[in-house]
């Protein structure tokens, strides 16, 4: 793929692109600090207090930091302040930060209310003050507890050395005297680190507030842009990378032929015409654009369509009245084909919104039309003829008695347009089709042009049956809904019953248009050119196909035997 079709497919797939460049937005956006505040449209105010350890507090003024946030701190402040809020929503509120140089930490708490913010940060100043002091007193009382022990032990080892039980003596031994004195030593030693603890665990000290907090600044950093900015961009960005991706590899796994060269290739049949999608107004109302609008770029294109057709070569023109199927031995090159069955490979690919329009632009150029409605599992053709359903086709194919398709036929909303409905005896559908060469035959007789409307090829047998009694076959193919392997399945169909299929009417394009042309038609030219601009539009698309078959992947396309070849597609100059 150039970039070209990498641009094609990103603009084809624009909403996943769009879709996941939004999610990214809104990712970096709500993960973003202050997007809390920017949501609930609050501001935010922050007062700090701070702290000083003592030098001597053997603690790193780093680990006494931790002890701000810590929970029984926390619930020390929600007893000082009598507050609803747990303690875990009062350590959201706060931060620490340890200024080591000076031994001082910076409590700083935030609120929406400025005096909260203040008395906040001062309870959290004096919950860590009681709270360091409670448990350096409780250390103390420990330690006192432990010399105290140690003391009684030095007292009982240097009773035992004297040998005197009231008072201490002096031994006569010098080993024993220096024994004694050693324990002398040690037992004021530990008494005066007993007094020293006693005095800890009575008056703890080590960390004092250094400044209360005064008052409460308003914190711009709560809206600022910076960091919310950034990781929305960056968000934008990281979606829209990934949609693009996505895109891409949806495009790559995408195999549903959706212009007129992958039509072409996956059906291995020129494209006679691309029309545009219609409205969903237009599809829900069976709307038949060629009478509703006929100044529409979709009406152009069905009248390319029906140049195409009328410009194409006769090749199965003898019927055979005995068997009532044609004679493919006879060709007859001087007529167009009067009988054209439409079909396509799958449900819900335009062919009946195809079969009344192309009816509809065959009565514009005077011919008499007659739409005989052969999809028996799902008829419609009436719905956009304005005809009730009524006696048909299934009730004629299923009567014993001679039957004269004359007397069915039921005019239309449409000029020169008749129609004889599928009717009403619709069960056991499949064994319609086959017996429908004596209606057909009729029909000839009753009309210019005979369009069939049947059943999907893949879905149902019904189009295979009708082959036989048509000149050529129509093959409706709606812009990426059916895939390239459906595709392949429909042309191999037709190559293996031999079928005189015309070409492909891609339908549901995208983006196609024949605006110049209505502008330029439009108004004081006068509708005798209307004719004459199709007939342009129709020469441009047949030589367009012709110039693709020339040049495309010849080792890749299978002509049916009975197809002509690309250079016929262009009608033969006559003087």
């Amino acid at each position: 793929m150039g970039i070209k079709d990498y641009l094609t497919a990103l603009q084809r797939r624009w909403p996943v692109v769009v879709v996941a460049g939004l999610l990214g937005l809104l990712i970096g956006y709500l993960v973003a600090p202050g997007a809390a505040n920017q949501l609930s449209g609050k501001g935010s105010y922050v007062a700090t207090a701070t702290v000083l350890q003592a030098p001597d507090v053997k603690e790193a003024v780093a680990s006494t930091t931790l002890l701000v946030t810590a929970e029984p701190v926390a619930e020390r402040v929600s007893k000082m302040l009598n507050t609803h809020h747990a303690p875990q929503d009062l350590l959201l509120k706060v931060t620490a930060v340890a200024d080591k140089p000076s031994n001082a930490i910076n409590i700083t708490a935030s609120d929406v209310d400025p005096q909260n913010a203040v008395a906040l940060a001062n309870a959290f100043a004096a919950g860590t003050v009681d709270e360091f002091r409670a448990r350096h007193a409780a250390a103390a009382a420990a330690r006192f507890r432990s010399l105290e022990g140690q003391l009684t032990e030095v007292d009982n080892q240097l009773k035992q050395v004297t040998g005197f039980t009231g008072a201490v003596s002096t031994p006569v031994n010098p080993v024993l005297q220096a024994r004694a004195a050693a324990l002398s030593a040690r037992y004021a030693a530990i008494y005066g680190l007993l007094q020293e603890t006693a005095n800890q665990a009575n008056n703890p000290t080590g960390l004092d507030t250094l400044s209360p907090a005064a008052g409460a600044t308003f914190n711009a950093g709560a809206f600022s842009l910076s960091s919310t900015t950034a990781r929305t961009v960056v968000g934008l960005v990281l979606g829209v990378v990934l949609g693009c991706a996505l895109a891409l590899a949806l495009e790559h796994f995408d195999t549903r032929p959706r212009d007129r060269a992958a039509a072409g290739r996956a059906y291995r049949l020129p494209v006679l015409a691309e029309i545009p999608q219609a409205r969903h107004s237009e599809r829900r109302n069976f709307a038949v654009i060629t009478a509703s609008e006929p100044e529409s770029s979709a009406a152009e294109a069905y009248r390319s369509l029906r140049s195409s057709i009328m410009f194409t070569e006769n090749r199965m023109n003898h019927f055979d009245r005995e068997d009532m199927v044609l004679d493919r031995s006879a060709v007859d090159t001087t007529q167009p084909p009067q009988v054209i069955l439409v079909a396509s490979a799958c449900a819900a690919e335009g062919k009946t919104a195809t079969v009344v329009n192309l009816a509809a632009c065959f009565a514009e150029v005077g011919k008499r039309v007659l739409v005989l409605d052969c999809d028996f599992r799902g008829p419609d053709a009436h719905q956009y003829l304005g005809v009730s359903p009524g006696t048909g086709l299934s009730n004629l194919l299923r009567s014993t008695t001679t039957v004269d398709l004359s007397l069915h036929v039921r005019q239309s909303d449409i000029p020169r347009v008749d129609v004889v409905t599928a009717g009403t005896q619709l069960e056991r559908p499949s064994t319609l089709p086959a017996r429908m060469g004596n209606l057909v035959m009729q029909a000839r007789e009753l009309a210019d042009i005979v369009l069939i409307d049947s059943a999907p090829m893949l879905l149902a047998n019904d189009a295979t049956d009708l082959m036989p009694y048509v000149d050529t076959v129509l093959v409706v193919s709606y812009a990426s809904r059916t895939t390239s392997e459906e595709a392949r399945r429909a042309s191999e169909l037709l190559a293996r019953t031999r079928a005189p299929a015309i070409g492909v009417a891609l339908v549901g394009v995208k983006g196609r248009s024949y605006r110049n042309l209505m502008s330029y038609s439009n108004g004081s030219r006068g509708s005798d050119r209307d004719a004459r601009f199709a007939a342009v539009i129709s020469a441009n698309d047949r030589a367009h196909s012709d110039r693709h078959w020339r040049r495309a992947e010849m080792s890749e396309l299978i002509w049916h035997p009975s197809t002509p070849a690309p250079n016929g597609f262009l009608p033969e100059r006559r003087p």
